[in-house]
Parts: structure tokens; sequence; C-alpha cells
């Protein structure tokens, strides 16, 4: 039986399969009920799933204690979470998939509804503008998505799917949330539709002191969703509007050691004497607003379905950073036109479908830069115009060769223009009392190329074998063009830009899936070498080309449900290494990447209880990891392993649902991102603290119920 499945970049690389095959040899029937899934692009009924494509639905995300989308994410196979500044879980928080470390946001394309939402810079999705309450389904992919996405999808993607109507429904839902540390929320939603047309709203105020000092959060969302139903036609416009104000703690600087004193550099203290709630940075802030729109038309004519898609996104934030004696304001608009089709030849080899499509992106971006909010339109120094434009055509093929034996095969070509000008003065005085370089332009015309080709075999018993091998690309983003460079001791902003060369990534896999009534297993072995892989040189402070890098790893997933019990497990393992290159004079080649956990595990359990109750766990360990700004490995002090569990029970009463949930409820101190310093001493790190222990209790209404 040929199964429908998204293959994925795979490496042809041995793999002992004999002990997981030997499962399935028994002549069952399969028994896995079909779930609607966005696969390349178009959405359809799949059977059964890939190892690297998993899906996560509404139910399973109303059952678990997190409370924003990242922490949810980062508990599942091969993926982590990163760069969690501000230690809400939103704002800032980046989920990396497969190793990529600080530059894991990057390298994973966040996709809400199949449309990009991250700015063309190093500021991470605003992930506050998905309410939890709001989202449907997610999809993960894992392994390339160069040919069906371009730019940035070099280790996968994520797609989350908001809720919409269905015909002929009628529903209204109030939902409040009280939890630890000030934490209150209220959303309201419903639906009304009949045989033809339907609307869908969502609203959301959220209020937060969060754990640290300095850390007030207050945001609102509001999300729109129309659809009409033709008879071969459906026009779909969703809209939303979001609007953030948080306070952001700033790092906690440690010195290993003991109390030492560096000058300039006050409030070091030994990691045991740390007040991990302070704050060092009490008038730092972040404030974001945001506006988006879609319209999509979707045609279905006899074998073939046609989308136009077009979107329009802006955002203005502001950010002030005392430790950097900087007031930021980035003005973004994006502009996406979309259009693609699919053929389905039910009566051509077996069953195939392609797909071919146009991307047209185009990103204009202002960052303004002042000493203080109060100068920002008086005193800036600097206001650097950089504006993207990203025209990409691809087409993707599945052949269906056999009844067992299915072929995958793509290829996309992208074209990219950027321009960066700045517009002030090089006179103009900066946070640190020097002068700037001359301010110049620049632009740069690049063309990529990225393909995928798969095959899996279908046998006997549920089983698939899939393996894979594709080419992905990522081209720098406006802020890695900057250089604020250390020139003889002195910091200075260089306003040369520095346009790096486009980073290239291959990807090979291999993996196996067994779907067996009530059980799924999956395992895959990965490899991705990329050639100048763009990141931080941490001591000439500005974005490079590194040589060569590579992640090898492991996953394997296993779920067992019945009407009961939903069971899952999964572990991970990567190996991220720097191949060639040299930092200061030191060689890199055999050093681990930093910000990358070799080891992850997870487990969790949902059981359904008599008179409508529910009770969930989840247990999640993260192994050590070297500091970002450690590539040399020399440090001697890793990020500590750490394993949360978080618990919640939940009861249904008519149209009323409580759910009570505790988060890190064996109240572990840790962390998940920390910087080795380069300038204050070998001793001397600085981290960001995650919550302790924390309660919440959530109350719904359904009306109509």
């Amino acid at each position: 039986m040929r199964s429908s499945l998204h293959l994925r970049p795979m490496v042809m690389v041995g793999l002992v399969l004999s002990s997981i095959v030997t499962i399935g040899s028994a002549q069952e029937d399969i028994t896995i009920d079909p779930i609607l899934l966005t696969v390349d692009r178009f959405e359809a009924k799949q059977g059964r799933l890939s190892p690297g494509f998993e899906v996560i639905t509404s139910e399973q995300i109303e059952n678990a204690s997190q409370q924003s989308l990242p922490e949810f994410l980062s508990a599942n196979s091969g993926l982590s979470l990163v760069n969690n500044f501000f230690g809400n879980g939103t704002q800032s928080a980046a989920v990396d998939i497969r190793g990529f470390g600080a530059v894991g946001d990057e390298n994973t394309l966040i996709l809400l509804n199949g449309i990009r939402i991250k700015n063309n810079d190093l500021s991470s999705v605003n992930w506050s503008s998905i309410p939890l309450d709001s989202i449907d389904r997610i999809e993960i992919v894992k392994g390339s998505g160069g040919v069906l996405y371009g730019s940035g999808a070099t280790a996968g993607y994520i797609n989350v799917i908001t809720k919409r109507q269905q015909p002929n429904e009628k529903s209204m839902k109030v939902r409040t949330d009280l939890g630890s540390y000030g934490t209150r929320s209220l959303d309201l939603s419903g639906t009304t539709s009949g045989d033809n047309a339907g609307l869908w709203v969502f609203g959301q105020r959220y209020n937060s002191d969060n754990y640290r000092e300095n850390n007030e959060e207050r945001r609102s969302v509001a999300k729109i969703d129309y659809q009409w139903y033709g008879e071969q036609s459906v026009l779909t416009f969703t809209a939303g509007a979001d609007r953030l104000d948080l306070r952001t703690p700033g790092d906690l600087g440690v010195n290993v050691d003991g109390i030492s004193d560096f000058v300039g550099f006050v409030g070091r203290v030994p990691i045991s004497a740390i007040d991990r709630q302070s704050s060092d940075s009490k008038e730092d802030f972040l404030s974001l607003n945001g506006n988006n729109a879609t319209l999509s038309i979707t045609q279905n004519m006899a074998r073939w379905t046609l989308i136009e898609e077009v979107s329009f996104r802006d955002s203005d934030s502001s950010l002030f950073s005392s430790g950097s004696q900087e007031f930021s304001n980035i003005e973004t608009k994006v502009w996406q036109i979309s259009p693609r089709v699919k053929y389905d030849a039910l009566e051509l080899l077996m069953g195939s479908e392609f797909i071919f499509g146009l991307d047209y992106f185009k990103w204009d971006r202002t960052h303004t830069r002042a000493t203080t909010p109060e100068t920002i339109e008086t005193q800036p120094f600097g206001v650097a115009d950089l504006d993207q434009t990203n025209i990409g055509v691809y087409g993707r093929g599945t052949l269906g060769l056999t009844d067992d034996f299915t072929l995958a095969l793509g290829f996309r070509h992208e074209q990219q223009e950027g321009e960066a000008i700045d517009s002030v003065d090089s006179s103009a005085p900066t946070p640190f009392g020097t002068t700037n370089n001359a301010a110049t332009s620049k632009s740069q015309t690049l063309k990529n190329n990225a393909y995928d080709l798969g095959v899996v075999y279908s046998l006997a018993g549920g089983i698939d074998i899939e393996a894979s091998t594709s080419r992905a690309f990522r081209v720098a983003n406006s802020d890695e063009v900057f250089i604020n460079a250390f020139n003889n001791g002195t910091f200075q902003i260089d306003r040369t830009f520095n346009f790096l060369e486009p980073q290239v990534s291959y990807t090979h896999e291999i993996g196996i899936s067994w779907a067996h009534k009530k059980t799924y297993v999956s395992a895959s072995l990965f490899q991705t070498d990329t050639r100048n892989e763009i990141r931080l040189d941490p001591v000439a402070f500005a974005n490079t080309n590194y040589s060569v890098t590579q992640r090898r790893g492991v996953e394997l997933q296993t779920t067992w449900q019945d009407e009961r019990w939903l069971l899952r497990g999964n572990f991970s393992y990567i190996q991220p290494k720097f191949l060639n290159g040299e930092r200061a004079g030191v060689p890199l080649a055999g050093k681990d990447i930093p910000l990358v956990p070799r080891n992850k595990i997870g487990v969790s359990a949902d059981v359904q209880l008599g008179h409508n109750y529910n009770l969930g766990a989840k247990l999640n360990y993260t192994s050590d990891q070297f500091m970002t700004n450690d590539e040399i490995n020399a440090f001697g002090r890793k990020i500590p392993s750490y394993s949360i569990l978080d618990l919640n029970v939940r009861k249904h009463i008519g149209a009323w649902t409580l759910a009570f949930k505790v988060n890190n409820a064996l109240n572990k101190e840790y962390f998940t991102f920390a910087v080795n310093s380069t300038t204050v001493g070998n001793d001397a790190f600085n981290f960001y603290p995650l919550p302790e222990r924390s309660l919440f209790l959530t109350v719904d209404y359904a009306f109509g119920q």
C-alpha cells in the first residue's frame, strides 16, 4: 500500500533497521484515521506521517501546561529553545531545529497559516501574537524546506494553523487565566457560519509581571478570519493586530570563582549568591505594534487546484538597552505574493501530483538609533534603510512509480536584491562617545538554488522506509549586514555594511516509520553540512561566514493511544561540529557549536478518567551545552543540564472547563542561554534565568453547550 507522504531531505547512510522492521512483521490492518495536513503548500488528508513530519493537535495543546508556544514546541524531538533573553518564553525566544544554536532562529522558518511571520532581521518571531487558544494545529517538518519556501528554511519549518469556522457552526467561548507572578488574561472567541460563508473572531488581553524584576508584560491580540465557499472556489480573508509592551530585565553577570573586581562591571557575585529574579536593567523596555492581512483564493478545476495568495504585514518596534546605551526604533513592511498550482495525476504513474509556484517577497526596513528615546528624532546616530526583494520560482513532483515505491523531487531558483543606505552624517554622536565611519550605501544581487530528492518504500505491516538528499540556502538578513566593531579597543559604528556570501547547506537523511493500530514509531538519521554558515564572530563583533559546519544526529519518536490513554516519547542526539576555521588564531576544527544540547529526552502521558477528568504529565530532559562565545570550548563551564516536570489536571462540567497547571513542578533553577564574556575575564559569564515553580488556573465557558 503506497502512502502519501511529505518527503524531506534525508541521507543515504547505513542504518541498522532490523530490530524495528521485525516489529511490523505481523500482517495486520492499519487503523490510522486521515488527518488534515498542509503538504507541499496545499491542504490534503493524509493517512500516515513521515518520520520528520509531526502534527500537534489543538487537543494536545489544551491538555499541555506550557503557557507559550516556544515552550510548547521545545518539548518535541529535535527542537530546542534558545535566545530566551527576557524569560517570558515569548518575545526573543527562538526555536532551533537540529542544532543551529544561536542562529537557530535564522535557520528555522516559522509560518502562520503558510505565511512567513519572521522579519528580515535578527529579531525573533513575536510569539505573543499567536495565543495558544487560537491554534488549530501545528505542523513541524524537520529537514530542509528550501524548495518550498526558499531562504531560511535550512533545518525545516514550523507551520502554525489557526482555528477556523466549520459550516453551519455557531459558538462563543470565554477563557480566563490566573497564575503566578501576577499573570492574568482574558480570551474571547466566536464563530458564526452558514452554508456558504463563515466568520471567526478572536481577542486576547494579557498581563503579567513575569518571573524577573523589570519584566512586566502587557499585550493585546485581535484576529479575524472570513471564508466564503463556492461550488469550486474558496475565498479566505484573515487579518490581525497585536500590541506588546514588555520590560526587559537583561542578563545577570556572574563570576564563577568568587567576587572579583572588574572595573566598570558592578554587581558580579558568585552564582551561588545571586538573586535570580533581580535585574540590573531597570529602565530597559521593548514595545511592538504589528498588523497583518492575507487574502487567498482557492479554485478547484477538475484535477487542478489553484491558490492565489497576497499578504501584507507591518511592525513598529522600539527597544531601549541601558547596557549598550542605545535606543532603537525599527519600522518594517513586508509584502508577499504567492500564486501556486497543483495537478493531481490520478491516472498517471499510480496517482502522482505536481506543483508549481512563485514567491515574491519585499522587505522595507528603517532602523533608527539614538542614545535616548528623547533624542531619536533630533539626534539619531544611525538611520539605516535596508531593503530586500526576493523572487523565487519552484516546482515539485511526487511520482508513484509502483504501489509501494514513491519518488519525489523538487527544484527552486531564487534571486535576492538587497540595498543598504545610511543617511546620518558621520559626525553624529554615538553611545560610547566615538565617531562613526563615513556613511555609505551598498547593493547586492544574489542568485541561489535549492533542490530535494527523496524516495519512500512501503512495506507490509505499515512500515515506510525513506531516504532523501537536499540543498538549501540562507541569505544574510538586514541586521547581519551591520558592522559594530571594536577597533583598537574602541567600540565603533561602522557604516560600510558587510554583505556576506550566501550560506549553503546539504542535508542527507534516512528514516523508518511504523504505524499499526494504536501505535506509531519513527526513527531518523541525518547529516547536514553547511558552507559559509552566517554567524557572529564574538571577537571581531561582526557577522561573518564560517567555513564548514556539520550536524549529525538521530531522532526517535513513539506514540501510543487508545480511548483513554495518550503516551508519547521522543529522543534526539545531535553532534554539532566546526570542521575548520579559527577564532582569534585558535583552530575550531572538531569543536562543538555552542548552544546545542547533544541529548534531549521527552516523555508525556495523558489519561481520561471518569467524570470528565483529564490528567497530564510531561517530563523533559536537556543535556548540558556550551555557552555562546565559547566556540573554542575552553571556558571550562557549560550551561548545566536540566529536567523539567509539568503537570496538569482538567475537568469538564457541562459548558465549563477548569484546568490547573503546574510548570516546573520540581522547582528547578535553570537557564537555556548564557554568554561567555570575551571582554571581562575568563571566569565571567552572563545568563538569563527562567522561572521556577509556577501555578496557573484556566477557566473556559462555551456558550450554547
